[in-house]
C-alpha cells in the first residue's frame, strides 16, 4: 500500500514550501557568498523595488532577476517596467495563510500527498530559530530529501527559500544578511528570495548588502 503522509507532515511541507524565513549568524556586511551558479533565481518578495529604480540604478545593479508580487498587484505598466529590467515576475496566491478568502473558494485549498486538505502552518517558520543560522540549510536539505529533490539540472520540481531580511517579528541586523542568503542559496535550493520588500525600502545598508550578495553568487565567466 502507498506510504500515507500525516498531517503535521503535511503542514510541514506546506510551510516549508510557502516561506523559509530565517534571520542567521554574524559575518562582514561586505562579504559576499562564493559564485552558486545553481542559483537561478535572486528574487525580491514584495513588489517592485522601485526606490532602486528611482535612484537611477538598475535591479541588475544588485543582482536581482525576478520580483514576487500579490496576484492582485500586476497592472501593464508594472509588467513592462520588469521587461525592461530583464526581470522575471511571479504571482502569489496566498492559499496557505488567507482563511477568509479559503472560506468562499474551498477549492482553492491546497491538497497533501495524502490527498487530504492541508491544515495551515503554524505561523513562518523562522520564528525561534533567530540565533541559529543553520536551521535554514538543515530544514532545506530536509524538503530536498522528503520530496526528492537534489538541486539539480532537468528536475520538474524546485526549492526557492524565502528568507527573512526586513525587520518583521525579530530584528534582523545587517550582519546577518549574508549569512541569511548563504543559508538560502544552498542545494537543494536553486532560487532563493529576499523578505520583504516592504520593510527594506527604508534600509538602504540591507539593500546593499542584498546586491553584493546577489551579485556573489552569479556565474562569473
Amino acid at each position: 500500500m502507498p506510504r500515507r503522509t500525516s498531517p503535521a507532515a503535511v503542514s510541514r511541507v506546506a510551510g516549508l514550501l510557502a516561506a523559509v524565513l530565517l534571520a542567521g549568524v554574524e559575518r562582514s556586511p561586505g562579504e559576499a557568498a562564493e559564485p552558486r551558479p545553481h542559483v537561478a533565481v535572486r528574487g525580491i518578495y514584495g513588489g517592485v523595488p522601485q526606490e532602486i529604480l528611482d535612484s537611477g540604478r538598475s535591479l541588475a545593479e544588485f543582482g536581482i532577476d525576478a520580483v514576487w508580487m500579490g496576484s492582485g498587484s500586476f497592472t501593464p505598466e508594472r509588467m513592462a517596467l520588469l521587461r525592461a529590467q530583464g526581470v522575471r515576475a511571479f504571482a502569489e496566491f496566498n492559499t496557505l495563510h488567507v482563511a477568509e478568502y479559503l472560506k468562499d473558494h474551498p477549492d482553492a485549498a491546497p491538497i497533501g500527498p495524502d490527498g487530504r486538505v492541508s491544515p495551515p502552518p503554524d505561523g513562518h517558520a523562522r520564528f525561534g530559530h533567530a540565533a541559529e543560522p543553520e536551521w535554514i540549510s538543515r530544514q532545506v536539505a530536509w524538503l530536498g530529501r522528503h520530496l526528492g529533490i537534489e538541486g539539480v539540472p532537468g528536475e520538474r520540481h524546485r526549492i526557492w527559500p524565502i528568507v527573512q531580511i526586513s525587520d518583521w517579528g525579530e530584528p534582523v541586523r545587517l550582519e546577518q544578511v549574508p549569512a541569511v542568503l548563504d543559508h538560502g542559496s544552498r542545494r537543494p535550493a536553486t532560487g532563493v528570495m529576499v523578505f520583504a520588500w516592504g520593510g527594506l525600502r527604508k534600509q538602504p545598508e540591507k539593500i546593499e548588502a542584498i546586491g553584493r550578495a546577489f551579485r556573489g553568487m552569479r556565474r562569473r565567466e
